[in-house]
Formats: structure tokens, sequence, C-alpha cells
């Protein structure tokens, strides 16, 4: 397909999610399920990332958690993020095994909840004399910032108004969970709204959503929703976290000591290696079997450390917290041929397998990769080129095979050759469990990744493609981020095809960037497990780059969501001498480093 009907169809697809956009935020009255919104919504990525197109009204350009007019926006005194989703046991050991490594434990207990299917609710307790008193409810939104729809939350009964603690130092409470509705209330609710002539709601997430979103609480009164709390947490009276308990069982215990439903069914098992996992694959397989009795719905189940001060040790990504995961229930399985294997080289070097799949059409899109995310993934799972296989897509950006159909392998398999070499520079990979990383620092493929990062919308935002920026580095005109500063109008003229009115407003887009802010250059540099959220952190905490390089550990760690990892992270990012050099060469051409 031509770069026009590929602009054509990326043009439609907006339409269509701007639409449904409007359907599920603000009318509250979605046409299409969860999944086929993501499906629309990866498939636009899918296109932008493959044509460099990427417009600035894009639904993927903006936070997805639409906000209300309605609503008022409120930060949470904690981020509420969300969970990484496995669908199988190999990415829940995948999982532990990072675990037991990044924490040096010999064994660690987890808390085991289920996933409930329901809305995301931070509630705000303030201190008033000896008690604390409800002050505010903030949905999810973007995990910093939320709506504030305290007027609802009030008229749901299983939250308590006031709470008790003796700790003199702590001013205010937050308090985590899921508003949820019961499958019965569901029923009568469609019951009553088909007497009025009105739409049903499709699942009790739906209904869970449109009620607590109300803008009259009356209506939300009448739905019977519930709240079920699964954290708490305590702040002093300039909103610093306080760690009063040092356990999740425990702070369990406490919500049910202040009358809240505290997540039904929770219970804590211990591990002490990532191959043996037979308690949690129980509980898993137990809540698998009897969700269809349970009086609310489930998409899965949740494991999470159970001692707090571990959970400052790993941090969490900009979306996700590392010390806790979902193992969610298979949907969306489809079974296809693997044609061949491909290898991706990132940014960083990592070397990424990517089957290359016999086309197969999952919730509408047309899948013809899948992730094999790295070699110790297809020995673990044993998977070759011509083998048959289940493909899995819900919740992921790239499908990944879930599982060899060996009943239907055949003798002219091949087994998929683990490479000594880079498959762009030829350069001999480095071996970092269960990774394979390309180290040198002239490899053409992750000089055009590093770049197309740099100018992305978090960092840059210049509406560049990746064709060109390829063209660029592949004609040796540049040979790292610096150097697109350099270049001349004739130059983006010529390599990108472009007219002159086009090479030249391309030009000052770039030449605009000059004045970024500190925390979208740090963004995109792209330091390893520094997204958007931890780049704006510590460009509150450092004034300059300067000031970022010659941290330590105990300044990074004093940051909220930055753990040992991350900032270890981060201390080696700037002992590299290559990195070194592209920032002094950065300094010279961007005014806030």
């Amino acid at each position: 397909m031509d770069q026009n009907k590929l602009e054509q169809e990326i043009e439609k697809l907006i339409e269509l999610i701007n639409y449904h956009n409007w359907r599920y935020y603000v009318l509250q009255d979605p046409e299409i399920s969860d999944q086929e919104y993501d499906t629309l919504l990866e498939k636009l990525k899918e296109l932008e990332k493959k044509t460099g197109i990427i417009k600035p009204y894009s639904p993927t350009q903006r936070i997805t958690y639409a906000m209300s007019s309605e609503f008022t926006k409120e930060k949470h005194l904690s981020p509420v993020l969300s969970l990484e989703a496995v669908y199988e046991t190999e990415g829940l050991k995948s999982f532990l095994k990072s675990l037991l490594r990044t924490t040096k434990q010999e064994s660690l207990d987890l808390v085991c909840e289920l996933k409930f299917d329901g809305v995301s609710l931070s509630l705000i307790y303030k201190r008033e004399g000896d008690k604390f008193i409800f002050h505010k409810a903030l949905t999810r939104g973007d995990g910093i910032y939320g709506e504030d729809v305290t007027p609802n939350a009030k008229t749901i009964k299983t939250i308590p108004m006031i709470l008790y603690l003796e700790d003199k130092n702590v001013e205010y409470i937050q308090i985590k969970g899921e508003v949820v509705l019961y499958k019965k209330d569901l029923e009568l609710i469609n019951e009553q709204r088909r007497k009025e002539g009105l739409p049903e709601f499709r699942n009790t997430r739906n209904a869970a959503s449109g009620s607590l979103r109300q803008l009259d609480p009356s209506i939300t009164a009448k739905r019977n929703l519930k709240f079920f709390a699964y954290d708490i947490k305590f702040f002093d009276n300039q909103k610093h976290e306080l760690l009063i308990y040092t356990k999740l069982s425990e702070i369990l215990k406490l919500l049910e000591e202040q009358k809240f439903i505290a997540s039904p069914h929770h219970k804590t098992c211990k591990i002490n290696s990532y191959e043996n996992i037979q308690e949690l694959e129980e509980y898993y397989q137990w809540a698998k079997n009897t969700k269809e009795k349970m009086e609310f719905d489930i998409d899965g189940v949740v494991f999470k450390l159970d001692k707090i001060e571990l959970h400052k040790i790993l941090g969490n990504t900009l979306k996700t917290y590392k010390w806790a995961i979902a193992y969610k229930f298979h949907t969306n399985i489809s079974i296809t041929k693997i044609l061949d294997v491909s290898l991706e080289v990132g940014r960083t070097g990592i070397i990424t397998p990517v089957a290359i799949l016999e086309p197969i059409t999952i919730e509408g899109a047309t899948i013809k990769n899948a992730s094999l995310h790295n070699f110790e993934y297809i020995k673990t799972k044993d998977i070759r080129i011509g083998d048959y296989v289940e493909i899995i897509r819900a919740g992921k950006v790239i499908p990944e095979v879930l599982r060899v159909v060996k009943e239907l392998r055949t003798e002219d398999t091949q087994e998929i050759q683990i490479p000594r070499n880079c498959p762009s520079c030829n350069s001999e990979l480095k071996e970092d469990p269960p990774f394979l990383i390309c180290t040198n620092s002239k490899c053409t493929s992750k000089i055009i990744a590093q770049i197309v990062h740099w100018f992305s919308k978090e960092a840059m935002d210049v509406d560049i493609s990746e064709g060109i920026i390829s063209k660029l580095v592949r004609a040796r005109i540049v040979s790292d981020i610096a150097d697109m500063y350099y270049l001349k109008p004739s130059d983006l003229a010529v390599v990108g095809n472009l007219g002159k009115k086009s090479a030249s407003k391309l030009y000052n887009s770039i030449q605009n960037t000059r004045e970024r802010p500190f925390e979208n250059i740090l963004y995109g540099l792209g330091i390893p497990e520094v997204g958007l959220r931890n780049s704006k952190a510590l460009a509150q905490k450092f004034k300059n780059i300067q000031e970022l390089m010659n941290s330590t550990i105990g300044d990074l760690t004093s940051i909220e969501g930055i753990g040992k990892e991350i900032a270890t992270q981060i201390i080696q990012y700037f002992k590299n001498p290559e990195n070194i050099k592209l920032i002094q060469k950065l300094k010279q051409v961007m005014k806030n480093m």
C-alpha cells in the first residue's frame, strides 16, 4: 500500500477512534467493547510506527483517559497505576524470576488477589481531630490526575465516612480500590432501563463506570455499587508518604478493621523458586473455575509482593508497578503458522526475534507478526519455524505466541538459530540473559531507533518519518541525534524527497526543539527505565544534565517511583563514554541541558 493510501487509512482510524472516545467518555454509552476499542487503537499505533505519519490530533498523542468537562481534575496523593499483564505460566515465571533476581531474596511472600472487572477509585481521608473524615474520591485518570467524583462516591454504602488511626503523624490517608457492580444488580438495572426504553449496559464494568460518573448523585445511589479496597497509604501534613505498615497482608487486615470490603478472597503464598509456583497456579485455577459462580465479574488474578519495602526497590514504570503482575484469563486466541523469524534491533541494542506469521484476523485486525521476546522464551516454549502456534492479542500492542500446537508439528520444521552477530552491523552480540545485545554504538539500526525516539511526541515532538531518518543515517549524513541539528533544508529535501516548502518546514521544526524543556530532553535520551513520568520527576529534582550526572543512588531513590534498579540503570548510563560524548554534543545545540 502506498503512502497516500496509508495516510487515508490513518485518517479513517483517527475519525473512528475519536467517535468511540466521545461515546465512551462524554455520552458514557459505548457501542463497542474495550477489546474492540484496543484493537482499533493498536492498529493506529502500528500504522503510525510503520509510516512515521503521526497527526497532532491522533488519539495516540493525547492521554486516553479523557476528562469530562463536568468533572474537575485533582492530583492523587500517590500515583494510581495499572498492572502489567501475562496470560500464561511462562510469563508469570519470567516475572517471578525477575523479582527474585532484583530483590536478592531467597524466598518471597506474595499476596494473591482477584482482578476485579470494575473501575479504579482512589479515596482521600483528612484528619479532623482524632478522626479521619472522607474528603475526596478520584478516578484513576492518567494515574497522576483523576476526576473528582466525590458526591457520587459518597453514595456508595461500602465506603466508610470516618476512619480511625492512632498514629499522630498522619494527616492524610489514601485508600485505593475498585468500584464494582454485582451481576444481580446489573440485571435489575437493565430490567428497569428496558421498561424506560433506554439501552441496556453491556456488562458490569460499563455499568459501574457509567454509574460512578453520573452528574446526578441520586442516580448513582440507586445503582448499589460496591467498593473493594486493596491498598492504603499514609501521609504527613506536607503530604510526604509515611511507612507505617511493612506488609500488604497487614494493610488488608487493617482495611477490614476499618470496615471496608478488603479485596475478597485474598490469600498469601510463599515462593522460593520461579519454577515452584504450584500455590499460585492453584489460586489462578480456582478463580478461573469459580468466576461464573461469583457475585461479581473478574478477568484474572493479581500477585503482589507482600513486603512493602521491596516496592520502593523495584519502583514502577510510567504506567505500571514493577512489584505486581496481573495473571489474566486467556481471550482472543487463534492458531496460525510461523513462516519465518526476523530480528529487530532496538535503540538500546536488544535483539528481539519476531515471528512472521501466515496472516490471521483477530478482532477485525489482520495479524502478520508476533513478538517472540527473546531466545530464552523461544527455547522454553520450543518454538520452531513451520510450527502452528496459538496467538494471543488481548491487551498487547504486538501479539505474542502463547504456545506451540505440537499435535500439528511436521518433520520439516526448523529450529530458530540464536545469532552470534548483530543482524544490522554484524558486531558480536553480548549475552545479558535473557537478552542478546548489540553493544556497537555505531550500529545503524540502533542509531535510527534512537533518533526516532528523540523526535517522538513525548520528546521533541517533530513529525519526521522513520524512513527519512533511516536514509540520513544510512547515507552517513548523520551519525547521532546531535547531527540532526546541523542539517540544511537541502539535505532534508534531497534525502526525504521533499519539496522546498516541506523541507524548510521540517528543518524549522527540528531547529525549534532547541528550547524544549529538560524533562523532554531526558525522555528523548532514552535512558533505560526512564519513561515520561520518571523524566518529569528527575527534571523537578535536578536543574540540568550535569547535576543528574553527578547524582548518587541515594539522590535518585529519594524520588518517588525510582527504585534501586532504575537508579542503577541511570548511573550506568552516565558511565558510558559514548553517552557522555553524545551529551557533550547536545549541550552545544540544546538550551536546557
